[in-house]
């Protein structure tokens, strides 16, 4: 058996060709303007809405001048290629459908200033569907680079959540977890590598619920320590055992969830399940 290697993330060019590409399309059009209270847009109209290329700057409340969209408009939304520019550190490019980023990238901070912090995700739902697919990336700290920290199926509900089959990075201790994911939890089948250790379990709310194997590489070389009928029930390897270890509840980004108990881990589960978050 091999070690996994968390993997550095890489851009999909697509999406920075597709900037250009809108940019080079509101060159040739024949533009009109239309001010109100909750947008000054430029671009192409039909019945008095942006409808066709064009580019809107959104009004806050307070009147002051919010996140700028360009792209394909229908009835006054963005409606096809496009992105969103916002005030703060964000920006969504891609395919929308009335506003929403359904295929595309968000991408919060800089790509151009290795001083600034970024993170963000490359993404795919089919059409108003909730369930689609993602590439989760973040940028740590003095680091220019961003590497991978979620590949796999996601859910849009709040934001795109590890939801369904896929891999993540568990940042900051740089495990590995491979498995189904719920609402963010382990929950389901696992197999969890960290530096030198490796597990393969079941997991339920993102606590071990039964551990099948434990191995270990030493010397580049994978052995098995524990397997099947010679692991204990009540056994629990020290990474996952409250409160001495790290990842006692399994989620893809430690300690987001502020999880103090099981209970509470099971009870923010279940309020996913039945809509209320």
């Amino acid at each position: 058996m091999e070690k996994k290697k968390i993997k550095k993330f890489v851009f999909n060019p697509i999406y920075d060709k597709l900037i250009k590409e809108i940019k080079n399309k509101l060159k040739k059009i024949k533009s009109k303007e239309i001010k109100n209270k909750k947008y000054s847009y430029i671009g192409e109209i039909k019945k008095n809405l942006p409808n066709g290329w064009g580019k809107m700057i959104c009004i806050n409340p307070n009147g002051t001048e919010g996140e700028a969209k360009i792209g394909e408009f229908k009835n006054g939304k963005l409606n096809g290629k496009g992105y969103i520019k916002f005030k703060h550190d964000l920006e969504l490019v891609g395919h929308f459908i009335k506003d929403q980023l359904y295929e595309g990238r968000q991408l919060h901070g800089s790509r151009t200033k290795k001083d600034k912090y970024h993170f963000g995700h490359e993404i795919y739902f089919k059409k108003d569907k909730q369930n689609g697919f993602a590439n989760i990336f973040s940028t740590d700290p003095g680091h220019s680079k961003p590497t991978t920290r979620y590949v796999g199926d996601v859910n849009n509900n709040i934001s795109p959540f590890p939801h369904g089959k896929g891999i993540a990075c568990i940042y900051p201790f740089n495990a590995i977890a491979e498995g189904e994911w719920k609402w963010q939890f382990a929950h389901g089948e696992f197999k969890v590598q960290y530096k030198d250790e490796y597990y393969e379990g079941t997991w339920k709310y993102g606590k071990l619920l039964k551990l099948k194997l434990e191995g270990k590489w030493i010397k580049n070389k994978f052995q098995i320590l524990k397997e099947g009928s010679n692991i204990e029930k009540s056994y629990v390897p020290w990474i996952f055992r409250y409160p001495m270890g790290f990842m006692w509840l399994l989620t893809t980004e430690a300690g987001y969830l502020d999880c103090g108990s099981y209970a509470e881990a099971k009870k923010i589960f279940n309020n996913y399940e039945s809509g209320e978050w």
